[in-house]
């Protein structure tokens, strides 16, 4: 909205977060076989709303429907995917967005972009479905901190974390406790406690705590060779003029 307002859309996604709901991710695409695919391959992991054709979009969309992310086909039998992209990237500005196709296509690849969305290319593996909601998780609990969303995604599908875990590491590396991350979570602190150890298992033994803070450390040093990369054109830059 013009006003600085937050949308109905946004209202509801706000609303959602706070009742640790998880909005469903969005997945247009008109062959049967692939939507099963993503449907299976996040069974338990994510709610998927499947739908083939643009109009079915666009009604879902206008109904009010809120998503956590959307995996848009660019060619569909009614339209293109890209109409879709606009009106979501209107409607629910911060919904996580990527377009897929079976070929390679630089406009399409420019627009992904331009509209802040990513950019698949067909055949996918099911690895590829867990990864984007993944990163759908991560946003959640990491709003508008592409540099840890993306860092903690790396160490997360480098050592096969499950959503949940992944979430659980999100909130440590944060500094919450057991109690305030089961909370936020939705879950028992028991329960915490053993995404806890089977983490700890999936690295090495480390426990949490310190899983967190290789974690933060990594961000913090990723984020000073920015800082520095920064400098150096800066420094270019003015030498260049001279």
């Amino acid at each position: 909205m013009g006003d600085g307002r937050p949308s109905g859309h946004e209202k509801r996604r706000g609303e959602a977060t706070k009742k640790n709901v998880r909005l469903p991710i969005l997945f247009l695409e008109d062959q049967e076989k692939i939507w099963r695919e993503l449907q299976a391959a996040l069974r338990g992991i994510w709610p998927v709303r499947c739908v083939s054709t643009v109009r079915e979009a666009r009604e879902l969309i206008a109904s009010g429907q809120v998503f956590a992310g959307a995996m848009l086909d660019v060619v569909l039998p009614d339209g293109r995917g890209t109409e879709i992209l606009t009106m979501l990237r209107r409607s629910q500005p911060s919904v996580r967005i990527v377009m897929v196709t079976g070929y390679h296509d630089r406009d399409v690849i420019e627009a992904s972009y331009r509209a802040g969305a990513e950019y698949m290319q067909k055949p996918f593996k099911w690895e590829h479905y867990t990864a984007f909601a993944r990163r759908i998780a991560l946003s959640e609990l990491i709003p508008d901190d592409d540099v840890s969303c993306r860092h903690l995604g790396f160490f997360a599908a480098e050592r096969e974390l499950s959503i949940r875990e992944t979430e659980v590491l999100a909130l440590a590396a944060q500094h919450l406790d057991r109690c305030e991350t089961a909370r936020r979570l939705g879950l028992s602190p028991r329960t915490v406690q053993q995404y806890a150890e089977a983490l700890s298992k999936k690295c090495g033994g480390t426990e949490l705590r310190q899983l967190a803070w290789n974690v933060c450390a990594a961000l913090t040093n990723e984020e000073a060779a920015r800082a520095e990369a920064r400098e150096r054109e800066a420094i270019w830059a003015l030498t260049s003029r001279a």
